[in-house]
């Protein structure tokens, strides 16, 4: 890996099929240690422009590089530097997100204990480790009968947290008399 390099850097990128413009002109640039979300509608071209920056396809013009590798011609470099997976990677639906990253370190050739630390050390750097159990809490609800209309994980506000720890809310504490009732309360 170049370390000077950008992760990812793309310039007047263009593919076409047939008469479709899959892109036109595209111009990205991702520094290293970054998360990178590619936003836009159906057709707008996110998925040509990944298959590219993976290697998978060829560019009709411009350039690109990952870690400084020019996918074109260090198509081998890039591919040893990448992951590429999509949208819905569980190959078993079952599994968490902690074991599909086990999985996947095993599957490039990382041992069973540097994969466990690892996939640990990814999912909480990205603050995903709560959520990471989640498949278990869908599949009890599940074999208990419960359909789920909607299903939300995030974490509590700091209005909720002072709410769940004195019973009041942030903005009643101003009026004096629960101020003087948490007071007492921590005497």
């Amino acid at each position: 890996m170049r370390y000077d390099a950008n992760a990812i850097e793309a310039a007047g990128l263009v593919k076409r099929f047939g008469k479709t413009t899959a892109l036109a002109g595209v111009d990205l640039v991702a520094r290293q240690g970054r998360v990178l979300g590619l936003l836009g509608p159906n057709g707008a071209g996110k998925t040509t422009a990944v298959r590219i920056l993976a290697t998978l396809i060829r560019p009709d013009g411009g350039q690109a590089s990952v870690c400084g590798y020019d996918v074109l011609h260090d198509a081998h470099q890039v591919r040893q530097l990448i992951g590429l997976t999509g949208q819905y990677a569980s190959v078993d639906e079952g599994l968490s997100g902690t074991n599909n990253l086990i999985m996947i370190g095993r599957l490039l050739g990382v041992p069973r204990g540097e994969a466990r630390s690892r996939s640990a050390e990814l999912l909480a750097r990205f603050d995903l480790a709560d959520a990471a159990l989640l498949p278990h809490i869908v599949r009890e609800l599940d074999d208990r009968g419960i359909e789920l209309a909607e299903f939300t994980l995030r974490k509590a506000s700091m209005d909720e947290v002072f709410f769940a720890l004195t019973g009041h809310h942030a903005d009643e504490v101003h009026t004096g008399s629960v101020a003087r009732e948490m007071e007492e309360t921590t005497r």
